[in-house]
């Protein structure tokens, strides 16, 4: 195990975890002297893998973690997303539960202010589905997603839904759209409200991960776009010292 004081650690840290951006921390080692502390990002990765092979494999799996790989220790720090759910019923059910499953954290609120606090604060890499067909609720849980730093939001209901939302928003000077995914999800052909959670649960995903929602059988190449094969969490990584 290595312990690091607080003050050992490279600045840019703070600024990264308190943005909720993922990152990858890591410590050279040589015998029982410590070496420097470099952060590396899903930007700079790459480059952390050009000079400690595994480096990536390790953080692109997507998870916290920490293991020794030769003569560098490595912590992978990933945040916990953040999903709020704008109204009740069986749909929100479905999303809360789709949420538990992956491990992230879910709110389900069904009145504006309730709404605007938990959109409030919220990171790229966390969601806001706004499922209430109430202007009083949607609108307002609109305005503050969009307000925000929210990497997902979207709007279930039919067009005509999605229009009434636009003409509201635009009545209340709010006209760029172009962050809402309305009518949310996947074309799935989902039904039930599970299959609909599931679709709009997927969609976030793939934009989180800048990916096109194609089959990965009409994709060529590997199956990770890096081109590293990231086993599941469940396999941890023996160390190799």
């Amino acid at each position: 195990m290595l312990l690091q004081p607080n003050a050992d650690l490279p600045d840019e840290i703070w600024d990264l975890m308190g943005a909720r951006e993922p990152v990858c921390v890591i410590t050279e080692l040589s015998g029982d002297v410590v070496g420097p502390t470099r952060v590396h990002t899903r930007q700079t990765i790459a480059e952390a893998e050009a000079r400690y092979p595994g480096v990536a494999r390790l953080f692109n799996r997507g998870t916290s973690t920490s293991a020794l790989l030769d003569d560098v220790a490595v912590t992978t720090v990933w945040p916990v997303p953040t999903f709020v759910v704008v109204g009740d019923g069986l749909i929100a059910a479905a999303l809360a539960a789709q949420a538990a499953l992956l491990g992230w954290t879910c709110s389900v609120v069904n009145d504006a202010d309730a709404a605007r606090a938990a959109i409030d604060g919220l990171a790229a890499c966390d969601g806001v589905v706004v499922l209430s067909h109430s202007r009083d609720v949607d609108g307002p849980a609109l305005v503050a997603a969009l307000g925000g730093q929210a990497g997902y939001i979207g709007a279930l209901g039919a067009r005509h839904t999605q229009s009434a939302r636009a003409q509201w928003l635009a009545a209340h000077d709010v006209t760029d759209l172009g962050r809402v995914h309305g009518p949310a999800g996947l074309d799935l052909g989902a039904r039930t409200p599970a299959e609909i959670a599931v679709s709009i649960v997927a969609e976030m995903l793939a934009d989180r991960a800048g990916r096109p929602p194609i089959a990965l059988r009409d994709r060529g190449g590997p199956v990770h776009h890096d081109g590293l094969n990231a086993p599941p969490p469940r396999y941890d990584l023996p160390p190799t010292r």
